[in-house]
């Protein structure tokens, strides 16, 4: 089975709707997972791999060829990840500030600038995804793959140990390198995952299910990379007949649903709760369908609008007929 851009790129978007998904089970202004038990459980299944999937896929992505100058290195990453990165900072703390109603967790200037600053802020994903590219860059461009990937190993297994800075996302950052190379070296061992896949798909389904529902930071480890396995095989059997476009177009701009997805469900949740939908099903349901609605069409909007998109992160045209960038 060799892998195609169609299943990896529909994986992502597999990705994406599982954020929007365990985002929607909601803590406020109601807390789902008080009320039911199964929403506990969906939600550790949801964040034992989602995050590791989208590290793993980034590493896929990547090339270990043609860095670069690490002056070009840096300007791209600056504005594919540090751009979108400080404007949504910019954007989430208004409502924070001036709807605090919407909010969970509403700030002042001062605390929401700090956060953002030494943090991650409420977007950290895009800053601990990019201390992790510039570390395998780093450890690529010197030639230490395998010693990188060595300490990568280290690294995850103290973070379940101690506790590293929150500063900077040093400590994600420490976590999810590990996933970001794996996805690296996954890249050369597909045929020999081909071979070995009935008895993968079997380990891994045993893995998720016995393992998958407790939230154990130690059994995570093992799910993440059993479930990234599982909906890789998944993507793959939605896209045997050629392209998915709904998957697909998901995956394409899963940065964008990742960065909307706080205001859009801010807003959603507020309507649903408001017009008397308390039921956690309906709740979950709804704040995914009316998030989705609401992202499709505002990523439709930003793209027509000259100069935008790319404080948003998206890539052109251009760009992407040359490859797929890491995100």
């Amino acid at each position: 089975m060799k892998e195609t851009k169609h299943n990896l790129m529909a994986c992502r978007g597999i990705a994406a709707f599982l954020v929007v998904l365990e985002h929607s089970i909601i803590r406020y202004p109601i807390d789902l997972r008080a009320q039911a038990e199964w929403c506990v459980i969906l939600g550790n299944l949801i964040n034992s791999f989602h995050m590791p999937l989208f590290f793993l896929l980034s590493g896929y992505f990547t090339s270990t060829k043609g860095l670069g100058s690490p002056q070009e290195w840096l300007a791209k990453h600056a504005k594919r990840l540090l751009l979108p990165y400080l404007v949504m900072g910019m954007v989430d703390m208004m409502p924070r500030l001036l709807l605090q109603s919407l909010v969970n967790n509403p700030s002042n200037i001062q605390d929401s600038l700090i956060d953002i600053i030494f943090y991650g802020g409420y977007f950290w994903f895009l800053i601990a995804m990019f201390l992790v590219q510039l570390v395998a860059a780093v450890g690529v461009s010197c030639g230490q793959r395998k010693l990188l990937f060595g300490i990568s190993v280290v690294l995850m297994i103290s973070t379940r140990l101690v506790s590293f800075p929150d500063l900077f996302c040093i400590n994600q950052a420490a976590y999810y390198l590990f996933f970001y190379l794996l996805g690296g070296y996954y890249r050369e061992f597909e045929e020999w995952a081909a071979r070995k896949q009935v008895l993968l798909n079997i380990v891994s389904a045993l893995v998720f299910v016995l393992f998958g529902w407790m939230g154990n930071r130690w059994a995570n480890i093992l799910v993440a990379i059993a479930a990234s396995w599982l909906t890789l095989q998944l993507a793959t059997q939605l896209t045997r007949k050629g392209k998915n476009a709904v998957l697909e177009t998901a995956g394409k701009y899963s940065l964008q649903i990742y960065l909307f997805n706080g205001i859009t469900l801010g807003v959603a949740r507020t309507l649903l709760v408001r017009i008397g939908v308390t039921g956690p099903l309906i709740l979950i349901v709804g704040n995914t369908a009316l998030v989705l609605l609401a992202e499709t069409i505002g990523i439709f909007i930003l793209k027509q609008l000259p100069g935008i998109p790319v404080l948003f992160g998206m890539q052109t045209e251009r760009r992407r007929k040359t490859g797929y960038a890491a995100d």
